[in-house]
């Protein structure tokens, strides 16, 4: 599995869901352990369950994020300001 085949991550009952293109895989590793290793530049962590590949996102809302396959990630209150930011250092390095 490449970075740019995930699409979001969520965390559900002490499992880490990561939603690819294909498929979705099961690991037991926290989720603030997996933001780590990912590029920041690419990856936001939105709400204290989900991480969202930026690429992905179609439409960034106040409470949520619609990605391009039409899924609905929530944006929590504590993450909307660091969300809105790691979007638009995103969009504006797809500007150049």
């Amino acid at each position: 599995m490449m970075q740019n085949d995930i699409i979001y991550i969520e965390r559900k009952d002490r499992i880490t869901y990561i939603h690819t293109q294909k498929e979705i895989y099961e690991v037991q590793e926290k989720i603030s352990d997996i933001m780590e290793r990912l590029p920041r530049l690419y990856f936001l962590r939105c709400h204290n369950s989900y991480i969202v590949y930026i690429p992905m996102i179609k439409e960034l809302l106040k409470n949520e994020i619609i990605l391009d396959n039409g899924q609905i990630v929530p944006v929590s209150r504590n993450y909307r300001k660091s969300t809105q930011d790691a979007f638009a250092l995103w969009a504006a390095t797809q500007m150049r």
